[in-house]
C-alpha cells in the first residue's frame, strides 16, 4: 500500500471516532398509521422546524414504496447541537389531498437521542383542529405539546 493512503486512512479513522465519541442532540422521529396504504394514503409530508433551524425541513415521502414504508423514521438534528424547541407537521396524503394531520412541540435535549412518535390515526380523519397549538390525539383535539420524549436505547 502506498504510504500517503495508509496515513490517509488513519486520520480518517481518527477523525471519524473522535466525532463519535461527541453525543449527539437529536430526535428521532417515528412516523407510524392504522390507515391502510396505499388505500387511505400513499404519501406523508414532514415539516420541522425550531429556533434554531435554518429554515426548517420539508420532505414528502412515497410510503408505498419499498425504500420508505411505514412506521417512517426520521432523525432531525439540532441545528449546532444546542437545545431548543422543535416544532414537528406530519400529514397524510392520498395523491395530494389530505386525509389526516398532526403536530407536536417538545425540545431538544442537549447531548440526548430522543424518540418521538407521531402515528395518523383512522380516529382523526375527519378532525380538524383549528388553534395551532393543538393537533388530533384520538379523535380530538388536544394540546400538542410534548414536554418530555424518552431516550432512544438502541436496537
Amino acid at each position: 500500500m502506498n504510504a500517503r493512503f495508509v496515513w490517509w486512512l488513519v486520520a480518517t479513522i481518527v477523525a471519524t471516532s473522535v466525532g463519535c465519541a461527541s453525543p449527539r442532540t437529536e430526535i428521532l422521529l417515528v412516523v407510524g398509521a392504522d390507515l391502510s396504504v396505499p388505500d387511505d394514503i400513499d404519501h406523508v409530508m414532514i415539516r420541522a422546524s425550531g429556533a434554531d433551524s435554518d429554515g426548517g425541513f420539508v420532505h414528502t415521502y412515497d410510503v408505498t414504496q419499498s425504500q420508505t414504508p411505514l412506521p417512517l423514521t426520521l432523525g432531525l438534528l439540532s441545528a449546532g447541537g444546542h437545545a431548543g424547541p422543535l416544532h414537528v407537521d406530519v400529514t397524510g396524503l392520498k395523491g395530494v389531498t389530505e386525509v389526516v394531520a398532526r403536530s407536536a412541540s417538545t425540545s431538544f435535549v442537549e447531548g440526548k437521542v430522543l424518540v418521538l412518535h407521531i402515528d395518523l390515526l383512522k380516529a382523526c380523519v375527519s378532525v380538524t383542529c383549528t388553534d395551532a397549538s393543538e393537533t388530533c390525539i384520538a379523535g380530538a383535539c388536544s394540546s400538542d405539546t410534548i414536554s418530555s420524549l424518552p431516550p432512544y436505547t438502541g436496537l
